[in-house]
């Protein structure tokens, strides 16, 4: 009688320190999966911002003359393909591909003494490099939460969960180090 006891005595305490686990793994799951949601919702805001505010740079550079068609039409092409909502591989696609655009289109400007010379083009850059600069820094904080989203998945203790907490693998959203740099200061020209 006494076997059987501390029988079911252990049994329960394994049960219990099993329950334990899977509780605490699932929690840890979910709570990644937010931290990459989180991340992201920080990022798409600056996203948005630039988003409304690269057709007024288009819209400036094509006032002022002598930009190149072909690097506006691209810039108007890319603009029109990013969007909202979730970071799949071709939203990131297009926002790093609207990145290099507009820094190619700020550069144009910053070698224009006539475009320097317009105060509301100096803000734009200003207003536009900024937002570069913190999508950069911020990039870095959702990856970093992508990164441990995605190795938590991988992991053989996640593989019965990840599905019941809605994981996904998501991809990185690179910035290429010359965008972290501040642009509205160095495009400044000398005075």
């Amino acid at each position: 009688m006494v076997k059987i006891a501390v029988f079911m005595f252990a049994l329960f305490l394994i049960a219990t320190v099993a329950a334990a686990y899977a509780i605490a793994l699932f929690n840890a799951l979910v709570d990644a999966k937010h931290q990459v949601e989180q991340a992201w919702c920080g990022i798409d805001v600056l996203l948005r911002q630039r988003h409304d505010e690269v057709p007024r740079l288009i819209e400036m550079l094509k006032e002022h003359g002598g930009a190149d068609g072909v690097l506006l039409e691209q810039a108007s092409g890319l603009h029109g393909r990013t969007g909202h909502g979730v970071p799949d591989g071709k939203r990131l696609a297009s926002e790093e591909a609207l990145s290099r655009c507009i820094r190619s289109l700020l550069d144009f400007g910053a070698g224009h003494p006539q475009m320097q010379a317009s105060e509301a083009y100096r803000e734009l850059q200003q207003r536009i490099g900024g937002l570069e600069e913190r999508i950069a820094q911020r990039s870095d904080h959702y990856n970093a939460a992508v990164r441990f989203n995605n190795s938590r998945m991988e992991r053989f203790s996640s593989l019965f969960f990840k599905g019941l907490a809605g994981m996904a693998r998501r991809p990185l959203f690179a910035t290429e180090e010359h965008e972290r740099t501040d642009m509205h200061v160095s495009m400044l020209p000398a005075q």
